[in-house]
């Protein structure tokens, strides 16, 4: 008993001095927790026209000691590509320790690249009398490939025979592609008897927003009737094959005014019967300028005046 009294005395003694030693009782404060974001990461769809949207779901908590007043927590959230993102609630006071979800939203832009990779922070900052703390989690939001493609210039008009035409074939999708140039419409194209030949049939890897400058030739023989004809010329994306979605593609029209074939066994009707009245009338004129052919009654010719003399001295 007396052993234990001793103890009790010398420990009293001797805490005030640790307790000072240290700069007295240590500060009493709060933890904050933000759980892992759920999902951690998630695909957006984005399209050349709209924008695609990435929610998450995130847990806050609060651990408070009774003696510590109201924490007030706020939450911040940004994407490292710098896009709109916005965290709800972001204000979040604790009376006491708890727990609260939170939504996450991250709008990715219309037209972004699918080789951008956005990582999404929520910051938490929690205050209360006499301090403050912090906590943070993240996650990750990756932009799906779309495809598309633009054939510039449309609806051209060509007249001569040959003509060649510069086609651009730009890669207006959201990542790299290429493209093969071709003719849906082979069948028809020959029918109307006309020829064509591309001096590429494929574009070869494209970055977005990048063009290829493709050259068309067109021509056609006397078989061709004359009038207009369309051509389309058609650009296929070969990464929406591979990618396992609906083939892309686009066209592109070019008309060909077909004019009145100008070689000899083409002739048309009207010009044949134009070259037979020229030629009949430049015979003409020469053979009548030659005196080879008169027109009307013929006239008697007068004597020579030698002749005349001669008769007269008889």
């Amino acid at each position: 008993m007396t052993v234990a009294i001793l103890v009790l005395l010398l420990m009293t003694a001797i805490y005030p001095s640790v307790l000072a030693s240290v700069g007295g009782p240590m500060p009493l404060k709060p933890t904050l927790m933000i759980s892992a974001l759920d999902p951690q990461s998630i695909m957006v769809e984005v399209s050349a026209t709209s924008s695609g949207t990435a929610t998450f779901h995130a847990t806050v908590t609060v651990d408070k000691p009774p003696a510590i007043g109201t924490v007030m927590v706020q939450l911040d959230a940004n994407t490292d590509p710098g896009w709109p993102t916005t965290v709800v609630p972001s204000s979040i006071p604790f009376t006491s320790s708890g727990s609260i979800q939170v939504t996450i939203t991250v709008n990715v832009p219309e037209a972004t690249s699918s080789t951008l990779i956005g990582k999404v922070t929520v910051t938490g900052t929690a205050t209360y009398p006499g301090g403050m703390a912090e906590a943070s989690s993240s996650g990750t939001v990756t932009v799906k490939q779309y495809y598309l493609c633009t054939l510039r210039p449309p609806n051209v008009l060509g007249t001569d025979n040959p003509q060649t035409f510069a086609i651009a074939v730009k890669n207006s999708g959201n990542g790299e592609d290429s493209f093969d140039i071709g003719l849906p419409f082979q069948e028809a194209i020959a029918k109307a008897g006309l020829s064509v030949s591309f001096d590429k049939t494929n574009t070869g890897k494209l970055a977005q927003d990048v063009n290829f400058t493709i050259h068309m030739t067109v021509s056609y023989g006397p078989s061709a009737a004359a009038g207009k004809k369309q051509i389309y010329v058609r650009a296929t994306s070969t990464g929406s094959k591979s990618g396992g979605n609906d083939t892309y593609f686009a066209d592109t029209i070019i008309t060909i005014d077909v004019q009145p074939w100008h070689g000899t066994s083409g002739i048309s009707l009207g010009a044949v019967v134009l070259v037979i009245v020229i030629v009949v009338v430049v015979v003409i004129f020469y053979a009548k300028k030659k005196g080879k052919l008169r027109f009307g009654r013929k006239q008697k010719t007068a004597p020579a005046k030698t002749e005349t003399k001669e008769k007269k001295e008889k």
